[in-house]
């Protein structure tokens, strides 16, 4: 797991035609953020962030937070908005600013994402299906998002989690960037506390779809080591690394 760069700009941007999820869609993989303290103190946090990027005043949707998140982990995708327009988005340091632009002229409806979003999705969720011993972990292998009627190991909900518990929970190079600002020793210790919230908040979203066993082997197999792997890296820019 430790190869996978989830948080590098994307080089190609072919996208699906189409789409990934959309409103109607996520309305039926509501996951329950209430009784998840550390879920909800995350959720909470980036709503506050996404309305104070954006200048944004309304309430923002499920859908709306979830290709805040996609494309703030590095997940490219073409939004489709209800004023009938729509637009790409590369995984760049402006991108979440952009999109959050839009929203405050327009709402999200639908989302796209890019083929290569697409591929490591499928790997990371082909890989937890492994890690539980599941059949038909093939076909994962041209993954086309929530909303595909093929039949699949997970059901949506699962799969959602698994993507909040891994894409959403992974720190990207901002984390680092920032870090850089503080003394080694503060660093370290903000950089800590930050990874010991996100593996809480991982175990819980894991343990909101699924059996316990489940959570617990897809935590340990999948879900940590990947967090572990993304926190090393953050750990080595802030510290002394090149950011390129």
């Amino acid at each position: 797991m430790g190869e996978m760069k989830y948080v590098l700009p994307l080089l190609i941007f072919s996208f699906a035609s189409y789409a990934s999820y959309n409103t109607s869609c996520l309305e039926q993989l509501t996951i329950n953020k209430e009784t998840s303290p550390a879920l909800n103190d995350f959720y909470n946090q980036w709503i506050q962030t996404i309305r104070r990027i954006g200048g944004i005043s309304r309430q923002i949707s499920d859908l709306e937070y979830e290709a805040c998140l996609d494309l703030n982990k590095g997940l490219s995708l073409r939004a489709k908005f209800g004023n009938g327009k729509q637009s790409e988005f590369k995984c760049e340091a402006s991108s979440l600013e952009k999109l959050s632009r839009w929203m405050k002229r327009t709402n999200v409806v639908e989302v796209q994402f890019s083929e290569e979003a697409l591929r490591r999705m499928g790997k990371v969720l082909k890989d937890a299906c492994l890690a539980l011993g599941h059949s038909g972990c093939e076909a994962y292998d041209n993954y086309i998002g929530f909303i595909d009627p093929q039949p699949r190991p997970f059901n949506p909900r699962a799969e959602r989690a698994i993507k909040w518990a891994t894409f959403h929970m992974f720190p990207t190079v901002q984390v680092a960037i920032r870090l850089r600002r503080l003394e080694h020793e503060e660093r370290m210790m903000v950089l800590m506390e930050y990874h010991e919230r996100v593996l809480i908040a991982a175990q819980e979203t894991l343990a909101s779809e699924f059996r316990p066993v489940e959570a617990v082997l897809l935590f340990e197999k999948v879900v940590k080591p990947l967090l572990d792997a993304g926190f090393e890296r953050v750990r080595y820019l802030s510290d002394s690394g090149s950011l390129h």
